[in-house]
């Protein structure tokens, strides 16, 4: 099982792409799920502010395009490529203690 970490951020995306994949609080239940079944990931966190847009998850296959995640949270279409990170097991646990700290 593949732990990671994957986001957009205040450092590494402009406040309009940060925008576009913005989740509302009365939202987050709902695309979550949505991202956990269409994603195929196993267990799933999405973390929603200001300043960042990540997901947090486990799944039994490979990381390759986690991009595509985040696809999901928008209906435009958006190259956010240059703008997203990832971050895979112990990494990716780092990174949360990073963000929480």
């Amino acid at each position: 099982m593949k732990l990671f970490a994957a986001g957009v951020s205040h450092k590494t995306a402009p406040i309009e792409v940060r925008e576009q994949l913005a989740v509302q609080r009365n939202e987050i239940v709902d695309l979550a799920h949505y991202l956990k079944w269409f994603g195929h990931l196993d267990e799933i966190v999405l973390l929603s502010t200001c300043n960042r847009v990540e997901i947090y998850g486990t799944t039994q296959q490979t990381i390759r395009d986690v991009k595509s995640l985040f696809q999901f949270l928008t209906s435009e279409e958006l190259d956010i490529g240059p703008h997203t990170y990832a971050h895979e097991d112990v990494d990716a646990v780092r990174h949360l203690f990073r963000v929480t700290a």
